[in-house]
């Protein structure tokens, strides 16, 4: 999170205020989403917390579902202050994992050769794939994945991150002196700058969070299970799709 206040300074001190915990979950504002068709199907932990300073009310939406080992999460502010304020990152995903000792897998390619899958091993320092195409087009797909070294299709632990947003977009992997890893997801900052007048919020698009310990398969088939169900919406969800004629090719 980066906050441009009036007087320059970019300094936030968000603070615990409340939380509560949902069946289901709630709809985001204006994005596309994946969502719960009966309470049963997920809970949300909602987390609040607010800067003093400038009257910015931040909240954290997490959202477990009952199977899958999916996890969602997306961040909304609230300018409850007295300033207008310009938001310069809100990214919608942060988590920090204990170790380093994993291989990242990106899906890169380029015009009628798209999503070949690329690996590299985590390093100190930073690893990431971004768009500022205004879209994220077919040189990188807004997912990655992190495996560790002896895991295949269907053995060893695997956590994919999938970004719902067809903007510019960065997912990054940061490793630091101490091998610590902070895995962040969220609308690209190069050039963003989002005025939030008082009375205002804005809602961050979401980032989804796959583990498994059973390979990419599983984690594959999971995410493709979810976003078939929980994401496409509208009376072409469970039918064939009709014939689509691209007059363009």
């Amino acid at each position: 999170v980066e906050i441009l206040q009036e007087n320059g300074s970019r300094i936030s001190e968000f603070t615990y205020v409340s939380h509560t915990v949902t069946d289901g979950k709630p709809k985001l504002s204006g994005l596309p989403a994946t969502y719960t068709e009966n309470d049963e199907e997920a809970q949300t932990l909602c987390v609040k917390l607010k800067d003093e300073v400038t009257g910015i009310v931040l909240e954290l939406l997490y959202t477990i579902f009952a199977q899958g080992g999916i996890i969602t999460r997306s961040a909304r502010f609230t300018n409850e202050g007295t300033s207008l304020v310009h938001l310069l990152n809100a990214m919608s995903l942060s988590l920090d994992l204990p170790d380093k000792d994993y291989i990242w897998m990106q899906l890169s390619g380029a015009w009628a050769r798209e999503r070949h899958v690329k690996m590299r091993t985590l390093e100190q320092g930073i690893t990431a794939i971004d768009s500022m195409r205004g879209h994220s087009s077919h040189e990188q797909n807004p997912f990655m994945v992190l495996k560790r070294k002896n895991t295949d299709e269907v053995m060893g632990e695997a956590i994919g991150f999938s970004f719902i947003y067809s903007g510019n977009f960065r997912i990054q992997a940061e490793v630091d002196t101490h091998d610590i890893t902070r895995i962040t997801v969220g609308i690209n900052p190069d050039g963003f700058d989002w005025e939030l007048k008082p009375g205002e919020n804005f809602q961050t698009p979401e980032a989804v969070m796959v583990y498994s310990d059973n390979g990419l398969n599983e984690m594959s088939q999971t995410f493709h299970k979810l976003y078939a169900k929980r994401l496409v919406r509208g009376y072409w969800r469970d039918r064939s799709r009709p014939i689509l004629n691209n007059n363009w090719e």
